[in-house]
């Protein structure tokens, strides 16, 4: 056993210290194998070798190590906030962390640890809802999963309540904001900015909290608050853009579609916004409409009608997270985008995953024979950027560019990311 190793009893007291916190439980599969085949001592020298690495690793990145059972252990982040993007670029990081562990048996084979992570990201008891997301994902076979409510029946009802307060404070202060985050050419030119929703929280003291979608948005369309937040976002978005020379995108679900107040007020929204423009610059900027890929997709006609309406307009079509589970190749011949945006599931270790890497090689000469671009997101690295480039890929998004932020107009003073 590696001397100074951290156990339960010191990882729950160190829980207690404050309330939102992140933790990644890291559970070796099938361990018991190990010492059936090759004995308890190259057990315990694959559990040491990977306490090592896992030292390592959060002295890198500002963790604290812990072994909390035989062959679990615990990295728990020492600040109190972590971008989601940066966990991304770190969950990343430990796969291929602890996929270098080695160990020399007596029969010279080369034994590779799997794992599966269990994540519990800004939570209260954060090691009990680590667990779960641990469970959940052993028993769905992820690789790794980040708690929500959506898994843990206890936290379910309440949670829900919870947010739905917290939107209508929203709804009613308009405190939905855009966030823009760069889309970059091959060579790190800015082409345009995607906007992207966020809650913004204030709290009695006056400090606010900057809240993802991904904690609100499905729990908006339960409580039937999505059709409002959804406007006040797409009228602020149109609101900072249409005096700023720089193109951008905006992201529109099939629901968005299929709702007629939506696209009444998408309609005048665009017309205003070509209106101004032209009174401004000598060409108008481009609108790109980022379309989810997703099972809702079904009506083609309606679909049709939509992009036919915007064609006027000279609004350019991507598909957004194709790969991400469901993408179907006829969205491709239907729909006829100009963009397909890949998930960032099959980017964020395409430098190392073999199989994502010849899947987004198909995928991007597929798309390019059709005559589409293609952009990759959650470009977290330069080793996956250099990777990306070599497969074709047409433009980039990602926290290794720049991560969202509020509109300032230092956006538009340099056309090239500077890191």
């Amino acid at each position: 056993m590696i001397k100074g190793t951290i156990n339960r009893k010191m990882l729950l007291e160190d829980c207690c210290s404050n309330s939102h916190q992140t933790i990644i439980l890291i559970d070796i599969n099938n361990f018991t194998y190990y010492n059936e085949i090759y004995g308890q001592f190259v057990g315990d020298l694959i559990l040491d070798n990977c306490m090592q690495e896992l030292i390592d690793f959060s002295q890198k990145y500002d963790y604290t190590t812990y072994r909390i059972s035989g062959d679990i252990f615990a990295i728990k982040y020492q600040n109190s906030y972590l971008d989601e993007e940066m966990l991304l670029g770190h969950i990343n990081d430990l796969f291929t962390t602890i996929s270098k562990i080695r160990v020399k048996t007596i029969n010279d084979d080369d034994p590779r640890l799997d794992v599966t992570l269990g994540i519990a990201y800004l939570q209260y008891d954060v090691l009990t809802k680590a667990e779960i997301a641990l469970k959940h994902a052993k028993e769905n076979h992820y690789k790794y999963f980040t708690y929500t409510a959506s898994i843990d029946s206890s936290e379910s009802h309440n949670n829900v309540l919870y947010w739905q307060k917290e939107l209508a404070k929203s709804i009613d202060k308009q405190s939905i904001e855009p966030y823009f985050q760069a889309i970059v050419d091959s060579k790190k030119h800015i082409i345009k900015y995607e906007a992207l929703m966020r809650m913004i929280q204030t709290s009695f003291d006056g400090t606010q909290k900057i809240i993802s979608p991904i904690k609100f948005l499905d729990i908006s369309k339960e409580t039937n608050q999505y059709n409002e937040i959804s406007k006040i976002m797409m009228n602020k978005v149109f609101n900072t853009m249409e005096e700023i020379n720089i193109s951008f995108s905006i992201n529109i679900t099939f629901l968005d579609i299929v709702n007629k107040d939506f696209i009444n007020n998408l309609k005048t929204l665009v017309s205003s916004y070509t209106r101004k423009q032209k009174s401004l610059f000598t060409t108008v900027n481009t609108i790109y409409f980022e379309i989810v890929e997703d099972e809702h997709i079904h009506d083609y006609n309606c679909l049709s009608e939509f992009l036919q309406y915007f064609q006027f307009y000279k609004v350019e079509v991507a598909i957004d997270d194709f790969g991400s589970g469901y993408s179907n190749f006829m969205h491709l011949l239907k729909i006829q985008p100009k963009f397909l945006k890949l998930d960032g599931t099959l980017i964020k270790d395409i430098d190392t995953n073999k199989e994502a890497n010849i899947l987004v090689k198909g995928i991007v000469s597929f798309a390019h024979k059709l005559g589409i671009k293609v952009i990759a997101e959650y470009v977290h690295n330069e080793k996956v950027f250099i990777e990306l480039k070599k497969i074709g890929i047409d433009q980039f998004q990602g926290f290794y560019f720049s991560k969202p932020e509020a509109f300032t107009h230092k956006m538009t003073d340099s056309i090239l990311v500077h890191q």
